[in-house]
């Protein structure tokens, strides 16, 4: 098992969906064929991507941006039309399209794409476009785990992205943009306070986290790791928010004890998430667990 990861929402998205397969991917690095899309999903997923280039190339200021007619896909040229009509306000800066970024954190690797990335200053704006079928609300689209690893890495990636100095979280924003519903989209903030939370918790994490989840025989031992974050106080909401939180991490635990399959990955996903504002190191590595029940992204 290597020393160091390479962590992005995919991987972990992975990990929730199959423990098994991530240790043949990316841990022991078999090559794992891909399973065959339905034709649906594979016509989805193509219409995204060609809005994805529309866009930048829009941003490039490349043609055919501008020609409507062009776009042989209703669907398709009714997101252009609506993105034309009415796209997000965007804040002056140094604008980077369809970007790649990868940063070290703490024994890792954190990488990442981003479809527009503006830094602006001491702060940067995060575009996220969403061609989904139901746009997510804001209360859910801040506990997924693309916005906590995204936030995360543009506030670590100064000097990865060129920037002049440091970047303050309290002035890094994302936005997640819906070609379905422009009015739906939603832009959350970030602060000092969180990034220390959950960068604090990848920098801590280490292999044999992993490995107490992938090995039966170190299965205790992760348990064991899990039932003492139980014991932790999580200050970062009310009392009400944080009986709630203790009461789905320890559901967690009892679905690792009890089940397989679906109910193992809803209880990796409980204590992910409700686990990783607690700042306990192995919670926000698991995190995948969540995204892999609503995420549409198939791709790394």
């Amino acid at each position: 098992m290597p020393d160091r990861l390479l962590l992005s929402r995919y991987r972990l998205s992975t990990f929730a969906a199959c423990r098994r397969r991530f240790q043949l991917r990316y841990l022991q690095r078999l090559a794992w064929p891909a399973a065959p899309r339905a034709l649906p999903l594979q016509m989805a997923l193509e219409r995204g991507e060609a809005f994805h280039r529309l866009v930048e190339r829009y941003y490039l200021g490349l043609p055919p941006f501008a020609e409507d007619a062009g776009i042989p896909d209703e669907k398709l040229s009714l997101w252009w039309r609506a993105f034309r009509q009415s796209g997000p306000e965007m804040p002056a800066g140094k604008r980077l399209t369809e970007y790649t970024l990868t940063v070290p954190i703490g024994p890792h690797f954190l990488t990442g794409r981003f479809d527009l990335l503006v830094l602006t200053g001491d702060g940067a704006h995060i575009f996220d476009w969403k061609t989904e079928a139901r746009p997510r609300t804001a209360a859910v689209l801040r506990d997924d785990l693309q916005t906590l690893l995204y936030l995360a890495m543009v506030t670590e990636g100064a000097t990865a992205l060129g920037a002049d100095g440091p970047i303050n979280p309290d002035h890094v924003r994302i936005t997640y943009w819906y070609a379905t519903d422009p009015a739906a989209s939603v832009t959350l903030g970030y602060s000092r306070r969180q990034h220390d939370v959950h960068a604090g918790a990848i920098r801590q994490t280490r292999v044999h986290h992993w490995r107490a989840l992938i090995e039966p025989a170190a299965e205790q031992q992760g348990l064991a790791g899990f039932e003492e974050l139980l014991s932790l106080e999580i200050n970062v909401d009310d009392g009400a928010h944080r009986i709630d939180r203790q009461n789905r991490l320890r559901q967690g635990v009892e679905n690792l004890r009890r089940g397989d399959g679906r109910r193992r990955a809803a209880g990796v996903a409980a204590m992910a998430v409700h686990g990783a504002q607690a700042g306990h190191a192995a919670s926000l590595a698991d995190a995948g667990a969540k995204n892999a029940a609503i995420s549409e992204n198939t791709s790394e």
